[in-house]
């Protein structure tokens, strides 16, 4: 939900500033005209590095295009609440609830069984790293 020419430029800021260098780098002369444009150059003294191998940006361009394509679901998830978020609608009563989110996820699951698998996965390690250093 957009409140503005400000909002939308804030949240634009917002997604430059935790990408990569190797995600900007093809927007080298987009960028650069912004920056001119802010400053009210027109010489072009700024200087960004140059990719180093253009053939590596591959896999990160198609990452890239897989994040655009799912990035109001996981705007939408960002934006809730924590337990929200990871809020499972099953109840499973017999077996480590972490092991039933793991399994509930797949390739093509929702962004916020992706999530929960990931927490789980993530807190059986944990566990698993308690218990090895009293064991061991």
């Amino acid at each position: 939900m957009s409140l503005g020419p400000s909002s939308d430029i804030s949240d634009a800021l917002g997604v430059l500033l935790n990408a990569s260098g190797a995600i900007l780098r093809p927007y080298r002369t987009d960028l650069v005209a912004v920056f001119q444009k802010i400053d009210g150059s027109t010489n072009s003294d700024l200087s960004l590095p140059t990719p180093v191998d253009a053939a590596s940006l591959g896999p990160v361009e198609n990452f890239v295009k897989k994040l655009q394509k799912d990035l109001k679901k996981i705007k939408k998830l960002l934006l809730q609440a924590g337990d929200d978020a990871c809020q499972n609608k099953r109840t499973w009563t017999t077996e480590d609830p972490r092991i039933v989110d793991i399994h509930l996820a797949g390739k093509k699951s929702l962004p916020e069984n992706i999530l929960r698998r990931g927490l789980s996965q993530r807190s059986l390690a944990t566990e698993f790293n308690d218990w090895q250093s009293i064991t061991h």
